[in-house]
């Protein structure tokens, strides 16, 4: 149960920032930008921050009862 958890806070934190970075990337050749890279200011959006708000409190609160299920009573 513990591993499962654990699995679905990983994919919840980072399943936000693999979408943003493909919409980046097709976005890319759309625009025709000379130089297309993903980049860390690509993610220091607000409209980035807003949109993967939930799931990274998804992806916390799955890792605090990953942690909780874990703990010897």
């Amino acid at each position: 149960m513990k591993t499962v958890l654990i699995l679905l806070a990983v994919l919840a934190f980072a399943a936000p920032v693999l979408v943003w970075a493909a919409l980046d990337s097709a976005m890319c050749g759309h625009a025709g930008r000379v130089r297309c890279g993903i980049g860390l200011t690509d993610f220091m959006d607000d409209e980035f921050f807003m949109i993967a708000a939930l799931p990274w409190l998804l992806a916390a609160a799955l890792g605090l009862l990953a942690w909780r299920v874990g703990r010897k009573r």
